[in-house]
């Protein structure tokens, strides 16, 4: 350096004429000397910068097309932070209810009739009148126990004039319908029936965290399938269940929007329970609340019952008859429960049939998942009833919900904008299934990584319906067209590409779970820095057994993507309007990481590995989980001194004494790729 100035000096002497490149020396050499000294300790970038800023959305999927990016979800942390104790929900302090209902009959139960042994009922039927309104039908007095139901829904009177008590309560069930019934079909030539659960407002995430015993006999005792990228379509409850029972977006529907010209009910839309009951299936649907009905609130709801057993008339007399109810009860049963006897009565009813139902609840779950515990228990049992009574042997079981919990306390978290957008889904499938068709239930499995929508989940109820059909028609897709320019909904059971993006499939930039995604040099200095943190991890790994493994050193990056969380999900607050259409983007949050997906060679072992490194904005701290880490090539016997003993370290390890040969093999990259 001290050379470098005399030179300078000595180009000062020369005159004016030379002032020009004398100036230009001064600014340049320093930039020089500089970057000299950083390619000769890389390691003072991680001490004086930070990672490489990505700009955002450069290629996000559902802003910008990018067909050769993967949809990278962020990291959701399933157990979060709280003071609060689990809720219990007491519905126990009511008297115990007189009057139930189970497989279609009216039963008074014994405890009642033990209790007041001159016990006399009448059960009033409740009517549907329309969507908005019911009516009383003729009452039947002096019923007995183990009476067949007239109709599912009806208010039981009883009294005991020997004790002078009296009792009073709404009451749902199945009355059969004995038109629909069909002739006996054997179990091996029986089409799947459908059986769809679902609460309002749970996080894959959320559904773990306050499901934990029922998801876990799921998933281990059900052997059901998660799917991590299943992702809403809009705003709310109605732009994601439409689609998954029509297998449209709303806007590619009629109009059927309260206040709007020609708006028209919602009978026409090509519901799936239409479809299947043109192919003499029975069905059900049935979700709680009259008043935010999911197609009665913006929409013009139903002019005709829509379905064989359709709750809502329940809901309506619930809400005119005990408007200042317990949270969460009807007398001494909690209303989760009476939703779920409902369902079960339903498939007990109509065992021989194959069936359409979709049961939807929301007052435990909308307002706050705190709320669902209680339901745990109940969901668990419910679960064991299916598996042991052998509904599961001819159905397809699907766990859901519509989005997850959106309200401003959850909006207000990064962690809470994308766990909006990733509703739980789960489905389980019957032995019969699995046996008969192992292509298309491996590739089920497959999907669980693949980014999805409910307009997927629509063609696979369809799909699933085709099986033990003569001559199923191929479902690969829907067979409906659309105006819009999405792809149209394709079943799990066949391929989904894993380059898919929010773009393609008709999820708009503000409801794309994927991180912003942009492609990165491997040769820019400050993500080599990242190289050289994943190798410190390497090392750390190993460091108890340096008397076998050697040290390995970085060598250099084969490929880096980076990742951020989009500007259109950090800046969306909520929708401007009512229906979900417009959004408003004045949020201010900043994003609080980055990831970077880095593929890098070590020495001396030459291995390749992938790995995602997560980088802290605001203090620049790295992290990572070490056993995501996947090695790329074949290593064959580099790890041949640990024998057993560590299968962990394997793929880290590369013993201090190689066989010549083996190294000239790993040079060559031959063997098969492994993690």
């Amino acid at each position: 350096m001290v050379r470098i100035m005399r030179r300078i000096m000595y180009y000062a002497r020369l005159g004016r004429s030379h002032y020009r490149l004398m100036w230009t020396l001064i600014i340049c050499v320093p930039i020089v000397y500089v970057f000299l000294e950083l390619l000769r300790q890389p390691n003072l970038i991680k001490k004086r910068f930070h990672p490489l800023q990505i700009k955002q959305d450069v290629v996000l999927s559902g802003a910008k097309e990018d067909t050769e990016s993967l949809c990278i979800l962020p990291p959701l942390q399933q157990q979060l932070i709280s003071a609060r104790p689990l809720y219990t929900l007491n519905c126990t302090a009511a008297e115990p209810n007189w009057v139930t209902s189970e497989g279609g009959t009216f039963r008074i139960t014994d405890a009642t009739r033990s209790a007041y042994p001159d016990v006399k009922c009448a059960m009033v039927p409740v009517l549907r009148d329309d969507d908005f309104s019911v009516y009383y039908g003729e009452a039947v007095d002096d019923i007995s126990t183990n009476r067949q139901l007239i109709n599912d829904f009806f208010v039981a009177n009883c009294a005991s004039e020997q004790r002078s008590k009296q009792y009073q309560l709404l009451h749902a069930g199945i009355a059969p319908k004995l038109s629909k019934e069909a002739p006996y079909i054997k179990q091996n030539q029986k089409p799947l029936s459908i059986i769809l659960f679902g609460l309002d407002s749970v996080s894959r995430e959320a559904w773990k965290r306050y499901l934990p015993k029922s998801y876990g006999y799921f998933i281990n005792d059900i052997g059901g399938v998660v799917f991590e990228k299943f992702n809403i379509l809009g705003d709310g409850t109605t732009p994601n269940l439409l689609p998954m029972l029509t297998g449209h977006l709303e806007s590619e529907l009629y109009e059927s929007r309260r206040g709007f010209n020609n708006s028209k009910p919602v009978d026409d839309y090509p519901w799936i329970w239409r479809e299947l009951a043109a192919k003499n299936y029975t069905t059900q649907f049935g979700e709680d609340g009259s008043k935010y009905g999911t197609f009665q609130y913006r929409l013009l709801g139903f002019k005709k019952q829509p379905t064989d057993h359709y709750m809502r008339p329940f809901y309506l007399k619930l809400d005119e008859l005990y408007p200042h109810r317990k949270y969460g009860c009807l007398g001494s049963k909690p209303l989760h429960q009476v939703k779920i006897d409902w369902q079960k009565d339903f498939l007990d009813v109509y065992r021989n049939r194959k069936k359409f139902t979709f049961v939807f609840h929301s007052e435990l779950s909308h307002e706050d998942n705190y709320y669902l515990s209680p339901m745990d228990a109940d969901l668990l049992a419910y679960l064991r009833y299916l598996k042991e009574s052998k509904h599961l042997d001819d159905s397809i079981l699907i766990l859901m919900s519509d989005h997850g919990h959106r309200y401003a306390k959850t909006r207000s978290t990064l962690q809470g904008k994308y766990e909006e957008r990733l509703p739980f889904l789960g489905i389980a499938l019957p032995k019969r299934l699995k046996d008969a068709h192992p292509i298309e239930t491996k590739q089920l499995i497959k999907n669980q990584n693949r980014l999805i929508t409910p307009l997927d989940l629509h063609a696979t109820m369809r799909h699933a319906a085709e099986f033990f059909t003569p001559q199923p028609p191929p479902q690969h897709q829907e067979n409906t067209k659309t105006t819009s320019k999405r792809e149209a909904g394709v079943s799990l059971f066949t391929p989904i590409s894993e380059k898919r993006n929010c773009a393609q499939i008709g999820i708009e930039a503000h409801w794309c779970a994927c991180l912003a995604w942009q492609s990165l040099s491997p040769l820019g200095t400050n993500v080599k820095t990242i190289g050289y943190y994943v190798v410190a991890q390497f090392n750390a790994q190993t460091e108890k057994h340096r008397d076998q493994c050697a040290e390995l050193t970085f060598s250099k990056l084969l490929a880096v993507d980076g990742y951020a969380p989009s500007t259109k999900i950090l800046s969306f607050k909520a929708s401007a309007d009512a229906d979900g259409r417009n959004p408003d983007f004045s949020d201010t949050m900043s994003a609080g990481y980055r990831l970077y997906r880095l593929t890098i060679e070590t020495l001396p072992n030459h291995g390749h590995y992938e790995v995602t490194v997560q980088e802290d904005i605001a203090s620049h701290r790295l992290s990572m989980d070490i056993n995501s880490v996947s090695r790329v090539n074949a290593y064959r016997q580099q790890a041949a001194c640990l024998g057993d003993k560590l299968p962990h370290l394997r793929a880290l390890c590369y013993c201090l004494h190689q066989k010549s040969e083996e190294q000239k093999a790993v040079k060559s990259g031959s063997g098969a790729s492994i993690k």
